[in-house]
């Protein structure tokens, strides 16, 4: 080989690493220095965690694991019998109540009846007073001048006595009427009370029947049933769970040095293992408001001397563009490497039907950067 063909071929080679090189470097610089991906990313739900509000046995279990259900379902029955006699012993109490209240609205009716009555003999008794009381000043005048018997004078003295007592008994009785009609205004006030009481305790009681049966809070597809009939379950002991395939999404965990050019609306590769690199679109939602450390269940102290400095992980939940089109082969759980493109601007992708696509894309300030 002579010296010019070998000067030649090292030419040639070194022109091809070169535009290798710049083929590279252009990549970098155009394509991968936008992108941002994490392998520690996931399917999620938020699943329905079903519990019992009340105490019985188990007498129907309506549906199976992996089930479909929808919003409403009924999926267990719990032994009813004592909740509808409470239901029966709360009604019966409340109409108790509605009958006392009742028999007192029609008492005060009657008291302000007799109430009328007596304002009318007071009424009497002040007219006979004033009529007494001219006869004992005319007798008095009559008596004087010698035109009237002392009798006479007795009599009308006597009359104006008596009609002076009579306006101060009707008075008292007038006073004493009226004072009873208070007594039954309170009463009232306090039968009101405990109808209203009767009222609540026999919704309550309504409630804790309505609540033996489980129904399904959320459409979704059944699972981790741990419940058999004859079993007897206490409130808060869960029972099954729905998971609502309709709404997964991915939750990836990023680097906190990863995040300072993403912002909600850009847009997201994502490839699940389970769906053999079938390739997926969506974008990003929203941030989570704290690294991942900070809600574990034993968050870091960094303020005891031991600080040895780890690079944070940052939750951004990432929306699935055409999800229906998947028919539920996304599950809770599946491992997801994700992709997200930070030249993409806010814009918001549109979903396929039945998933509904949240409002417009973030303001500018929502950008989370450092």
């Amino acid at each position: 080989m002579t010296a010019d063909a070998a000067k030649q071929k090292l030419v040639l080679l070194v022109s091809v690493v070169v535009l290798l090189l710049g083929a590279l470097a252009a990549h970098w610089f155009f394509v991968s220095r936008h992108l941002q991906s994490t392998d520690n990313a996931y399917v999620e739900a938020d699943m329905a965690v079903l519990a019992p509000k009340i105490t019985g046995y188990v007498v129907e279990v309506l549906v199976q694991d992996n089930e479909p259900v929808v919003a409403g379902q009924p999926l267990l029955k719990i032994e009813d019998s004592d909740y509808r006699a409470r239901v029966a012993y709360a009604e019966a109490a409340l109409g108790a109540q509605v009958a006392a209240l009742q028999t007192l609205e029609s008492e005060i009716r009657l008291q302000q009846s007799v109430i009328r009555q007596v304002q009318a003999e007071q009424t009497s008794a002040r007219a006979e007073q004033q009529r007494a009381g001219s006869d004992r000043s005319r007798f008095t005048e009559l008596g004087r001048s010698g035109a009237a018997s002392r009798q006479q004078l007795d009599d009308a003295v006597a009359k104006a006595v008596q009609a002076d007592a009579a306006l101060v008994a009707a008075e008292a009785r007038l006073a004493a009427e009226q004072g009873r009609l208070s007594v039954f205004r309170d009463r009232r006030l306090e039968l009101q009370a405990a109808l209203a009481e009767a009222e609540a305790t026999r919704q309550l009681a309504q409630i804790d029947l309505e609540n033996t049966v489980l129904r399904a809070p959320v459409a979704g597809v059944l699972g981790n049933k741990r419940v058999q009939v004859g079993q007897l379950l206490q409130p808060g002991v869960q029972v099954m769970t729905v998971v609502p395939l309709a709404e997964v999404y991915v939750t990836a965990n990023f680097k906190e040095t990863q995040v300072s050019s993403m912002q909600p609306g850009q847009r997201v590769a994502l490839e699940v293992d389970a769906l053999a690199g079938e390739p997926l679109q969506g974008y990003i939602d929203s941030f989570s408001p704290a690294a991942g450390s900070r809600f574990s269940l034993l968050p870091p102290e960094n303020a005891t001397g031991n600080f040895t400095k780890i690079v944070q992980r940052i939750p951004v939940r990432i929306r699935v563009q055409n999800l229906a089109e998947l028919q539920g082969r996304l599950r809770p759980g599946m491992s997801v490497v994700a992709r997200v493109d930070t030249r993409s601007g806010s814009e918001r992708l549109v979903l396929a039907e039945p998933v509904e696509l949240p409002g417009p894309a973030a303001p500018a300030q929502a950008r989370l950067g450092f």
